[in-house]
C-alpha cells in the first residue's frame, strides 16, 4: 500500500461506470500529494487493479462495489464509497459496511472530495451529511434505556399502529422517522401520537416516554439525550 507519510503521494484508484464520471473525480484529485494511479469501470478489473497497485485509497461508485467487492478491496486500501442512497436504512446498512468515507450524490460539494480521500488515507473517517445524520442516530440509539417489562401500552389500550409508533417514539425516531419506518404519512403519525398521549395522560413525548419507561416523579428521566436531541419536535 502507499504510504501517506512524508512526501510520498497518496496513491489513489478511481472506479465509476460512467466515463465522466471518472474523469471528473481525477480532475478533482489532480494535485501535489495525490496521485490516481488507475480508472476503471469494470468490477473485475477494479479487484484486480487494487489487488496488483495496491493503492492507499480506492474512490468507488456503489454502483460498482457490492458487499463482496468492498470486502475485497478492504484488505488491501481504505474506501471512499460514493453513493445515491438518501434511505436512512439504505445508507444505515453501507455504514456497516468496510468503507471509511460515505459521500452521497447531491449532498456534498466536488471540492470535498480532495480532503475525503486525504482524511480516509490517514485514518480517519468522511461522511456527507445524510451519512452523518445516520450514524449520530445508530448511535444514539445504542444509547437509550432497554424496553420496560411491564405493558403499559397494553393498560392503556392502545392500538397496535399506536403501539408502534409509540415503541418509536421510545427508540428516539423523528416523526419523519417513524413515517418512513411505518409507511405512513407524517401527519399520520402525528394524530397516532395526539391519541397515544390522550390515553396515557400526558402532554408531549417526554412524558410519554418516561411514562413507556416507568419513570415518576421521585425516579430520573429519561436520558437528556433523548429529550434534547430526539424531541424537541413536537408532535
Amino acid at each position: 500500500m502507499a504510504s501517506v507519510q512524508g512526501d510520498l503521494p497518496i496513491d489513489v484508484l478511481v472506479a465509476h461506470p460512467e466515463p465522466e464520471g471518472r474523469a471528473a473525480i481525477r480532475h478533482l484529485l489532480h494535485c501535489d500529494g495525490v496521485r490516481v494511479v488507475a480508472l476503471t469501470g469494470d468490477r473485475a478489473e477494479m479487484v484486480t487493479e487494487a489487488a496488483r497497485l495496491r493503492p492507499a485509497v480506492v474512490v468507488v461508485d456503489e454502483r460498482l462495489s457490492g458487499p463482496d467487492g468492498a470486502r475485497t478491496l478492504a484488505l488491501q486500501s481504505k474506501i471512499v464509497l460514493l453513493t445515491a442512497e438518501t434511505d436512512p436504512h439504505a445508507i444505515g446498512r453501507l455504514l456497516h459496511g468496510p468503507a471509511f468515507g460515505y459521500l452521497v450524490y447531491d449532498y456534498f460539494d466536488p471540492t470535498d472530495l480532495l480532503p475525503a480521500v486525504r482524511a480516509v488515507a490517514g485514518g480517519l473517517a468522511w461522511l456527507s451529511p445524510p451519512a452523518a445524520a445516520v450514524a449520530t442516530a445508530q448511535m444514539r440509539e445504542s444509547a437509550l434505556p432497554p424496553a420496560p417489562d411491564r405493558d403499559v401500552a397494553g393498560d392503556h389500550r392502545l392500538t397496535g399502529r399506536e403501539r408502534e409508533v409509540l415503541q418509536l417514539l421510545c427508540q428516539g425516531l423523528s416523526n419523519a422517522a417513524i413515517a418512513t419506518t411505518l409507511e405512513l404519512a407524517e401527519k399520520t403519525v402525528k394524530n397516532h401520537l395526539n391519541h397515544i398521549f390522550t390515553k396515557l395522560d400526558v402532554h408531549n413525548r417526554v412524558e410519554a416516554v418516561n411514562r413507556l419507561t416507568g419513570c415518576g416523579p421521585n425516579q430520573p428521566a429519561v436520558d437528556d439525550r433523548v429529550s434534547i436531541s430526539r424531541t424537541v419536535r413536537s408532535a
